[in-house]
């Protein structure tokens, strides 16, 4: 049985597999493995593409996407505490 390292969700991804959606990234939403004592254990994700044309998430094999990153975390920003980050209007 060779190792085969499961991505969790929330990290990014870039599709592989040939069709539309190749070369489009993602985020992980959810992970869901086949594990048989016989074979390897064998992946499903289901990734929130970006620019895709399709709002849906849509589920992937695990030979067809490859890790590109983590999500980064906005550790810069300089809104006050207590900011829910929704746009606010401007007063005069």
């Amino acid at each position: 049985m060779s190792n085969i390292s499961l991505f969790p969700s929330g990290n990014l991804v870039r599709v592989t597999s040939h069709g539309p959606f190749r070369g489009l990234k993602g985020t992980i939403r959810q992970v869901d493995a086949i594990v048989d004592d016989l074979e390897d254990p064998f992946c499903f994700y289901l990734i929130d593409l970006e620019r895709a044309s399709i709002a849906e998430a849509i589920w992937f094999e695990y030979h067809e996407v490859e890790f590109i990153g983590i999500p980064h975390l906005n550790m810069s920003s300089s809104t006050p505490s207590g900011n829910t980050g929704k746009k606010q209007g401007t007063f005069a």
